[in-house]
């Protein structure tokens, strides 16, 4: 459990969908693109010239907590929190955030009305038999305290970060050792009568992962190229 849930949340965490992103990413909207004014008990952490405010972390975590209370159910605890750092992982998603945010704006992606309104109408939460409930999407937002306007600023954001990531991603080559070494896991974890997969899949899936180590090593030189200060002290850590 524990190794499963390090690898949707670290290994994996460029891709749009992980449980890390639907639970931080998606719900902060536009909060923390200020300036570096106000006192520094208020900010969770600086990147560059702009900060991730502690209101910002603290409602990222609490997201990112009940995601995990919803997937896990009764295997859910503090203690399992503890153990793959949430806190870290959390501060850390929004730092990244920014460093790919500014990537975005740096490369001259923009993100349009209409991919906004349809991840808007994609998301589960809003629809009702599978079509866009406005109703259902206007009472979330009051109870978040966001008006549609800075919830789809969110959105919009979330979508120059993933054409970023889209775009690292794609200098990602796929050699046959990747390949090799693809069909080796799916063998080793396949039942004793259960076929292999055909050569397509096990391709895609080396290549998933190469863009995935291609894109984590990318944020990790977003990270050392710009100044990256967590204040741990604020955060409990």
């Amino acid at each position: 459990m524990l190794e499963m849930i390090r690898r949707l949340g670290v290994e994996r965490r460029w891709v749009y969908g992980i449980l890390l992103g639907l639970v931080t990413v998606t719900f902060v909207g536009t909060m923390g693109w200020m300036g570096m004014s106000g006192p520094s008990g208020a900010y969770a952490a600086k990147v560059g010239g702009e900060v991730v405010l502690l209101a910002e972390y603290e409602q990222a975590y609490k997201n990112a907590y009940r995601g995990y209370q919803r997937q896990l159910g009764d295997q859910f605890s503090d203690d399992l929190m503890d153990a793959i750092h949430l806190k870290q992982q959390v501060v850390m998603a929004l730092v990244d955030r920014k460093l790919w945010l500014a990537t975005a704006h740096r490369l001259g992606l923009a993100a349009s009305d209409d991919e906004v309104r349809k991840t808007l109408m994609d998301i589960p939460a809003f629809q009702d038999n599978g079509r866009f409930n406005s109703r259902a999407y206007l009472d979330l937002l009051s109870r978040m305290h966001k008006t549609p306007e800075s919830f789809e600023g969110g959105i919009r954001n979330d979508i120059l970060v993933e054409k970023a990531q889209r775009i690292v991603a794609s200098a990602a080559q796929v050699t046959p050792a990747d390949v090799e070494a693809a069909a080796a896991e799916a063998k080793a974890q396949a039942q004793p009568d259960q076929a292999p997969p055909p050569a397509d899949a096990l391709r895609a899936n080396a290549l998933g992962r190469k863009q995935s180590q291609v894109v984590s090593a990318y944020t990790d030189y977003l990270r050392t190229q710009t100044g990256v200060r967590i204040f741990r002290e604020n955060l409990g850590l």
